[in-house]
């Protein structure tokens, strides 16, 4: 059983303007239980969602702990918004209905608990090993690193899988994969080994994607300053996305309908601070510190 909560927003740009400014509204939010849920459901809904809307949309995806996050943006210039949105629209939620009911979905699973489950793998002795792509070629993939993992008797915990479909002219797609490596008794590896191993097993160009270590200890702490300053449980917040640019490092978490993006430096000290409420298209907490 795994559960899925799907957003549909709806982003209108206003292509005659400067900058081309965009609008962004939530349309439909999704929250179900569906037995046997996986990748191959989620390729199906994309297919579902480029059938009814063409080009012209992206599809996020993150998974952990037997949960998909999935935010969909059907993107529309001022132009066709009036003609072609609420025909497309209505068709396309027409169509996802039919797709649960096909498949089985139901209420929400709340015994599949992410909070608790986070907060234990982060207690555990080891190290967080983050893969990003660079480039966008989608060529990433979470399976073929977690076989490499399995080969060489690697114990790992998915933190998270985000994933970036974007359809807009040219086809675009990039992954940022994070996991838990556990120093078990006789079977641990360290970073540099770690990162040699994955390297050299790879499909494709070690130049078209970068891994880093976490540091776990300053991480947590870093949580439980995100889960103040939003006056949530640390144990709620999930982290979706992490990227390091140069001297900073960005983190994106979901908590209990907000999405926070955190920038720090290398100490994990926060530089920039923003919460979004995922059901508003607007900024509502921004801070430099």
């Amino acid at each position: 059983m795994a559960n899925l909560y799907l957003n549909i927003y709806l982003k209108t740009v206003d292509m005659n303007a400067k900058n081309c400014p965009e609008q962004i509204s939530l349309i439909k939010e999704y929250k179900l239980s569906i037995n046997n849920f996986n990748n191959c459901n989620v390729g199906d809904l994309q297919c579902l969602i480029a059938d009814e809307k063409g080009d012209w949309y992206d599809f996020y995806t993150n998974y952990f702990n037997e949960t998909y996050y999935i935010d969909v943006y059907l993107i529309f210039t001022n132009y066709f918004n009036a003609i072609e949105q609420p025909v497309i629209t209505e068709k396309l939620l027409n169509r996802l209905e039919l797709f649960f009911d096909t498949i089985g979905a139901s209420e929400i699973d709340n015994s599949i608990n992410n909070s608790n489950e986070l907060e234990e793998i982060l207690n555990e002795d080891g190290f967080i090993f983050n893969i990003t792509e660079n480039g966008g070629g989608g060529e990433l993939n979470d399976k073929e690193i977690e076989k490499i993992f399995k080969d060489y008797n690697i114990k790992y915990e998915i933190v998270s899988v985000n994933k970036l479909n974007n359809e807009c002219g040219a086809s675009g797609a990039s992954a940022n994969l994070i996991y838990f490596i556990a120093n078990t008794v006789g079977a641990g590896i360290a970073y540099d080994a770690l990162k040699f191993l994955v390297m050299s097993k790879m499909r494709f160009p070690s130049k078209l994607i970068t891994s880093q270590q976490i540091d776990r200890f300053k991480f947590n702490m870093l949580r439980s300053a995100v889960a103040d300053r939003v006056r949530e449980d640390k144990k709620s917040l999930i982290l979706i996305e992490m990227k390091q640019k140069e001297a900073y490092i960005n983190f994106a978490f979901k908590a209990n309908g907000k999405q926070i993006k955190v920038e720090c430096n290398n100490d994990y000290k926060i530089i920039n601070f923003k919460v979004f409420q995922e059901n508003m298209s607007q900024n509502l907490k921004t801070g430099h510190h």
